[in-house]
């Protein structure tokens, strides 16, 4: 497949056989936009179309919505760094609320208050519109960062 990648992390590439399931994710993106919470996970096997699915929503959506993206991978090995990325909020790990003493420990994933910080974060765009959350890979997602995305998922 030829094509080119946005700032958004989004593919330029051609999208086929997959209007169904578009047309069911933008039923949902309907739904959400009218308050109603939507969480959604794309899953198959490995070159069945899951990215450029995802591309495909996304560009169709992103001028409505807060769109935030990123990827875990096998080996980063650091606690919420793709949803650090997704958030462009690096400072969350060494900004204003975290001292030089705090900073290995927020990193690490101890301290609540990056827990706290991430979930706000999260959550903040979607009291005022739709928020397409991407994640890429999250089957290689270190354990804080798993138990991040749980708690957004059962609060």
């Amino acid at each position: 497949m030829v094509g080119t990648v946005d700032d958004q992390g989004v593919h330029d590439a051609p999208f086929v056989n997959r209007e169904r399931e578009l047309r069911r994710l933008d039923g949902w993106m309907s739904e959400a936009r009218q308050g109603q919470l939507r969480i959604v996970t794309v899953s198959g096997e490995p070159g069945v179309g899951k990215t450029s699915l995802a591309d495909e929503f996304i560009r169709r959506h992103r001028a409505g919505a807060t769109v935030n993206a990123s990827a875990f991978q096998a080996d980063a090995g650091i606690p919420f760094v793709p949803l650090l990325q997704a958030l462009d909020r690096p400072d969350l790990v060494t900004g204003d609320h975290a001292s030089a003493n705090d900073e290995q420990q927020l990193v690490i994933g101890r301290d609540p208050r990056l827990f706290v910080a991430l979930t706000d974060e999260l959550l903040r765009p979607a009291a005022t519109r739709p928020t397409i959350l991407r994640l890429d890979d999250v089957h290689w997602a270190d354990r804080a960062s798993a138990d991040l995305l749980n708690h957004l998922l059962t609060n």
